[in-house]
């Protein structure tokens, strides 16, 4: 559901919150982020970044969820709410990811609470407290639901407004 492009070494600016998506508008699960999408950022400060929302492939939980970086710094542009994600180099998990990073390869994924969302009856998300962010290499068929989930070059060349002077949140 993620935009992500490298920032500095080891570190991913990663889209939690693109707007729209690829089908119509809509995400695979037929649903989409705004800017009116609440994410509870002042509350929620420093989401966990975690591997593949704790799974090992698609289907396969991890005996634990780890942390494979740190967040930090957020902004927004015409395409969603970014974050920054430094990875933690002396994880495997993390060394896959930032060489997909850098292939183009890396997607991301925001998790939240499932009681606390809201979704409109059109797909709209109108509430989605952001506690974690997934960032993961796409080996063994892993993916987002949301396809705009691309590194930073190849959402300018699919239309994405990439703004690297973007507003602070």
């Amino acid at each position: 559901e993620l935009a992500i492009k490298i920032a500095g070494e080891m570190e991913l600016d990663v889209c939690y919150l693109p707007y729209g998506g690829p089908k119509n508008g809509k995400d695979s699960d037929g649903q989409y982020f705004s800017k009116a999408t609440k994410d509870w950022a002042h509350k929620y400060t420093h989401p966990l970044a975690l591997y593949y929302h704790g799974y090992k492939a698609q289907g396969k939980p991890q005996e634990q969820p780890f942390e494979i970086g740190e967040t930090g710094k957020r902004w927004e542009d015409s395409a969603g709410r970014w974050i920054k994600i430094k990875l933690n180099p002396s994880i495997p998990e993390a060394i896959k990811t930032w060489n997909d990073a850098k292939a183009g390869k890396a997607r991301a994924s925001s998790g939240s609470i499932n009681h606390l969302v809201r979704v409109e009856s059109d797909g709209h998300i109108t509430n989605w407290p952001v506690v974690e962010i997934s960032v993961f290499d796409t080996s063994d068929g892993k993916s987002p639901a949301n396809s705009y989930a691309l590194a930073k070059p190849a959402a300018k060349a699919h239309g994405f407004d990439v703004d690297d002077n973007a507003d602070d949140v």
